[in-house]
Parts: structure tokens; sequence; C-alpha cells
């Protein structure tokens, strides 16, 4: 089972090996510009954030399953990098995760 707890942990940085390095591309894109204040010079926004990474712990065989090649997993099932935005004006920014995720 690809998800199987017992091999598959979450909370686990995805490394074979402690000393393998995990790179992560991170792309920003704005989907909206809500607001604008001038005065205290703070921008609102809406905007979409892409992580792309390998996770060597998930593997998937197409010919062990009919050739399913791709596979829709819920962004709470799987590791995620950590975020955190700095310059950011108030400490009340709630960052969202509302994906999903695919092999």
């Amino acid at each position: 089972m690809l998800l199987n707890p017992i091999v598959y942990d979450k909370s686990i940085r995805p490394a074979l090996n402690h000393r393998d390095v995990t790179n992560v591309s991170f792309d920003l894109s704005l989907a909206q510009l809500i607001d604008v204040d001038e005065k205290n010079q703070i921008i609102t926004t809406n905007q979409w954030i892409t992580m792309i990474w390998r996770d060597p712990k998930l593997r998937w065989n197409p010919l062990d399953w009919d050739n399913v090649s791709l596979l829709h997993i819920k962004y709470d099932k799987v590791w995620l990098p950590d975020i955190v935005l700095y310059n950011k004006s108030t400490s009340a920014i709630p960052i969202g995760l509302t994906c999903e995720t695919r092999y």
C-alpha cells in the first residue's frame, strides 16, 4: 500500500538517508490583488503556491496497477515543507493549503 502508515510517515522529511538533500522548487503566482494601503505600505493579495519535490518513499509502478500512471492524493496524507512568511504586516496571516498532490 502506497501510504501505509507503517512504511510511510508524513512527519518525516522524504529522504532515504539523513544526509540526503530534499530539494523543493517553490513558485508563487499572484492570483488576486485585493488591497493596496499606500499610507501603511501594505498590500493584500491572494496567491497560488506551487511546490515540487521528489519523495523516494512514494513509488508507484503503473505496470502493477493496469497502467495507472497518475494518482491524486490529498495534501494531508504526505509530507509537506514548512512555509514561513517573512516581512509580513501582521502575525495573523493564514497560509491555507487546499490542494491535491499529483504523483
